[in-house]
């Protein structure tokens, strides 16, 4: 599916650590400040999401684990729906209707 696997850089069907930081680096950006100050330290927010995604442990982030862990986060799954709006327009940003 394009959702999980748009941040899946290697292409081998999972997602890594080092992957999901660069989404959750890209997902900080989108934050308003209110929220970025809560998530101040990224390590620790992004070790978090990765922890919670890895439903098996096994290091790596499946489609199906990446689906579960984003629908059952709402504010979570907006901010990856704006994000990917932006891969496929990057001029969208912050543009209004």
């Amino acid at each position: 599916m394009f959702l999980s696997f748009s941040f899946d850089a290697d292409g081998d069907g999972h997602i890594t650590l080092r992957e999901l930081k660069k989404v959750v680096n890209d997902i900080f950006n989108l934050l308003s400040d209110e929220d970025k100050e809560a998530c101040r330290n990224k390590a620790t927010l992004t070790l978090s999401a990765f922890k919670e995604m890895d439903a098996n442990e096994d290091g790596m982030i499946s489609e199906r684990e990446f689906l579960d862990a984003i629908m059952a986060h709402e504010k979570m799954a907006t901010m990856l729906t704006l994000q990917i709006a932006q891969l496929f327009d990057p001029d969208s940003a912050g543009a209004s209707s």
